[in-house]
């Protein structure tokens, strides 16, 4: 993957990334750090030479020696988006400030992309559960500075992936998982073709629930045909039956 469908100007970018399991990696002198699954989003800028496509080419060329701390977060995850400008005033700040001051986002580690300013808790990494939404961040640079437009680029399409035997979703990611944890119980069926997985979309598109009274008191939730249903009594117990 590279950035070609950027533009070669200087600029100020924020890398939106994809994690779907959670990880556990080692960030140069930072540490050691839990990744959990989620949509990363890391602020930079590109004054150099090559500008923006330069600069997102080099941090998608992975690298089997790890040397700024973003290298180190995509060996786990998985770039999407790029949202920047080529405006030409050093916006990495103040971008930065406005996702740190966003509700939807937090600070997971601190100083990461920062070690080398005198602010020592500030970081350029923010992480949200859900993806980052352009048309926000849009908004708040058109409030907040004049003169100064984002534009985004899409690299990679997100699915939620859902476990066929299971029907365990989880985060969106680009890729499937590498396996589901439940399906790894030796106590658990996993078909002769091992494990698949379907998108959220393709479950949407063949499927539809059910909600149907099964008797006095008793009311079953399920999704069609092979799909597991969830009975409910009048005092709120539980019991699963396999619908063919």
């Amino acid at each position: 993957m590279t950035g070609m469908g950027l533009p070669d100007k200087k600029g100020t970018y924020v890398l939106i990334t994809s994690v779907p399991q959670m990880k556990r990696i080692e960030i140069g002198q930072l540490g050691e750090f839990d990744i959990v699954p989620g949509f990363y989003a890391y602020v930079g800028s590109a004054f150099g030479s090559g500008g923006l496509r330069a600069r997102i080419g080099q941090h998608l060329e992975l690298t089997a020696a790890p040397h700024w701390h973003i290298d180190y977060l995509l060996q786990v995850a998985e770039p999407i988006e790029v949202w920047f400008t080529t405006a030409t005033q050093r916006l990495e700040h103040h971008w930065a400030d406005i996702l740190e001051n966003a509700f939807n986002f937090r600070v997971p580690i601190p100083r990461f992309g920062s070690s080398d300013y005198h602010r020592s808790r500030a970081s350029h990494l923010f992480c949200s559960k859900r993806r980052p939404a352009f048309a926000w961040f849009r908004q708040q640079l058109s409030e907040k500075f004049a003169n100064v437009h984002a534009e985004r680029y899409v690299m990679a399409e997100v699915k939620s992936w859902i476990c066929t035997t299971y029907g365990t979703q989880f985060a969106s990611s680009v890729k499937p998982p590498h396996d589901c944890p439940i399906c790894l119980d030796e106590r658990q069926f996993v078909n002769w073709d091992g494990q698949e997985w379907m998108t959220l979309a393709q479950l949407q598109r063949s499927h539809q629930n059910l909600v149907k009274a099964q008797g006095p008191g008793i009311t079953g939730i399920g999704t069609n045909s092979k799909a597991d249903c969830l009975w409910l009594n009048q005092y709120g117990n539980h019991l699963i039956q396999r619908l063919e």
